[in-house]
């Protein structure tokens, strides 16, 4: 597993769905991420949720650079 300490992640949702169930949702969208040194890589993110007893819970959360 890859060290994060120091890792900040910003993102912008560009689209999400819901369910028929309204029991799963899943976004996607785009972000930089920077490292403590102050790089900055622009990529782009699917989280899938999932609803229990009310509450949303991240299922999967990805992302990856952006090619280029």
């Amino acid at each position: 597993m890859a060290d994060t300490e120091g890792l900040s992640l910003s993102w912008q949702p560009i689209r999400a769905f819901v369910s028929d169930s309204g029991d799963m949702a899943w976004d996607y969208g785009k972000g930089k991420l920077t490292s403590p040194d102050g790089l900055v890589q622009d990529v782009k993110y699917v989280v899938v949720w999932h609803r229990i007893d009310g509450e949303w819970k991240i299922v999967m959360d990805m992302f990856s650079p952006n090619a280029g």
